[in-house]
């Protein structure tokens, strides 16, 4: 088993490791699990609620949340493989903020267990990243990796639960359905109040009354939500990722997210090609011994 609670405890943050044969006793956590399958199927119990899971479902365990695995095979247990991903509260809600502010609170709130669908592009997206960390677990990055692949899953959760709060009036709501594209997030708020009939200045108030947060910080949060992708699938140069997004000045745009992802622009793409190259070496290697 390559985690353990003292592991946990002594870093902080999220751990994750492949687990074949999971518990069968109802049971809870201190903290924070995110649990999917990457082969073969079972039915996560979660408070007395039976949820079939598989390739592609999620399921995000709160630490009142109780459950326990059935229908496994411990038999033949590498039919079965799913990842848990553990993380405490402080660096959930952490992950929560990147995405939506009130994220954290609606988690907790939320009546009934938390399962959602991962899109397959997604899944394999998540499968390089696992599979890296579990050999590098003492990378000097490991952390900010951790935190990409939560809020990761958070935005595929948000994503299927919806955008649209019908206790917002349908401006904002418009307004937060524009602010995921890249047309929005990388003009300015001169832009955004034209569009929408309001001066900067009201938008902004306005913006901060309904969702408790700065429309600024908002559209930051967003562009480097959005830089995310850019940064780990195309080997582009940071100055032309941040024109992309909006800013200015590179500099802005790497201090922003620095503040959020706790590394640099450039430590995070270097880890993203780092992580590409031993993956190629990998299969390269795997190809010539299957040849012999």
């Amino acid at each position: 088993m390559i985690y353990n609670d003292r592991y946990i405890l002594k870093t902080g943050h999220s751990l994750l490791a492949p687990i074949y044969e999971p518990p069968l006793i109802t049971h809870n956590h201190t903290f924070f699990e995110f649990s999917f399958i990457r082969r073969g199927h079972c039915t996560n119990v979660i408070n007395n609620i039976r949820y079939p899971i598989a390739r592609g479902i999620c399921t995000l365990l709160r630490p009142s949340d109780c459950h326990f695995f059935d229908d496994v095979m411990p038999t033949n247990p590498k039919k079965y493989e799913h990842i848990d991903v553990y993380v405490f509260q402080d660096p959930f809600k952490s992950c929560c903020d990147v995405i939506d502010s009130q994220l954290y609170d609606d988690i907790l709130q939320s009546e009934k267990p938390i399962v959602f669908n991962v899109s397959n592009a997604l899944l394999e997206s998540l499968d390089n990243k696992i599979d890296y960390l579990i050999n590098n677990q003492s990378s000097e990055l490991a952390y900010n990796f951790h935190k990409i692949i939560i809020v990761s899953l958070l935005g595929a959760y948000l994503e299927e639960k919806g955008l649209i709060n019908h206790n917002y009036p349908q401006w904002l709501n418009d307004l937060l359905a524009d602010l995921n594209t890249i047309d929005a997030i990388s003009s300015n708020i001169a832009a955004l109040a034209e569009k929408y009939g309001y001066r900067p200045e009201h938008l902004s108030r306005e913006f901060k009354k309904y969702t408790g947060e700065k429309l600024i910080d908002y559209i930051t949060r967003q562009r480097i939500k959005y830089s995310l992708t850019l940064l780990s699938e195309n080997n582009m140069r940071i100055i032309d990722i941040a024109q992309i997004l909006g800013y200015q000045k590179q500099s802005s745009f790497s201090a922003n997210f620095k503040a959020i992802m706790n590394c640099t622009p450039k430590q995070f793409q270097l880890l993203q090609n780092k992580q590409k190259a031993t993956q190629a070496s990998e299969q390269n290697f795997s190809g010539g011994e299957s040849r012999l």
